[in-house]
């Protein structure tokens, strides 16, 4: 799919990579700024699910951490190590520390970088595997080789990939669906064949 005019081109030579701040956690707080922790990052957005908060006059300066709405993040370490997620929230996060944030030029189109990333990741986390716990470093993420088509091929990539899984998804709801009524049909009929029996041996389990 990609044109023969493509180059390979370094994730650091499209982008630059902001690492996460060290937030403490006795000064965490139940409301002020959402602190982006690496738990946060799930299904491809961001979870608001045990968010915690800081003060803003508890530290100095922390404007290169803020996540803006649209921005692409990373998980660099942990059991999520390499999990990608887009801010698809209508506020700003701050990165806590172990979650780095791309900041892309203008000639570069985040969700083509994040479905290209999901490939990548995973070769790279091979690389790291000798310890254990899998981390990914700020210099394996930069030294990542992307193919890199002009702009307009890469919004028709990440159009044709967006149509790909809306059908997948549609066809996964489906296909579970089906199933249900499936095996509601098949204990319909055992309850037919049985007469009744299923269902007065399931009233006594709940009555016992």
């Amino acid at each position: 799919m990609l044109s023969s005019n493509r180059q390979l081109k370094k994730l650091g030579e499209i982008c630059k990579f902001q690492n996460g701040f060290t937030f403490k956690s006795e000064l965490f707080r139940e409301k002020g700024e959402p602190i982006l922790r690496i738990s946060n990052i799930q299904n491809n957005g961001f979870s608001d699910d045990k968010l915690v908060f800081f003060d803003v006059n508890d530290y100095d300066n922390l404007d290169n951490y803020i996540v803006y709405p649209g921005e692409l993040v990373i998980a660099m370490s942990g059991a999520t190590t390499g999990k990608l997620a887009i801010n698809n929230k209508n506020k700003n996060y701050y990165l806590n520390q172990r979650v780095g944030k791309f900041i892309f030029k203008e000639d570069v189109t985040k969700k083509y970088c994040h479905y290209f990333l999901g490939t990548k990741i995973e070769e790279n986390l091979h690389k790291s595997s000798g310890s254990a716990i899998p981390n990914l470093s700020t210099k394996q993420i930069l030294e990542i080789q992307i193919p890199f088509p002009p702009l307009e091929e890469q919004k028709k990539i990440v159009a044709y990939l967006d149509e790909l899984n809306a059908t997948i998804s549609k066809l996964k709801s489906e296909y579970r669906s089906q199933l249900a009524m499936l095996d509601e049909m098949r204990n319909s009929s055992l309850d037919l064949a049985f007469g009744g029996s299923r269902e007065r041996e399931r009233e006594r389990e709940h009555t016992t």
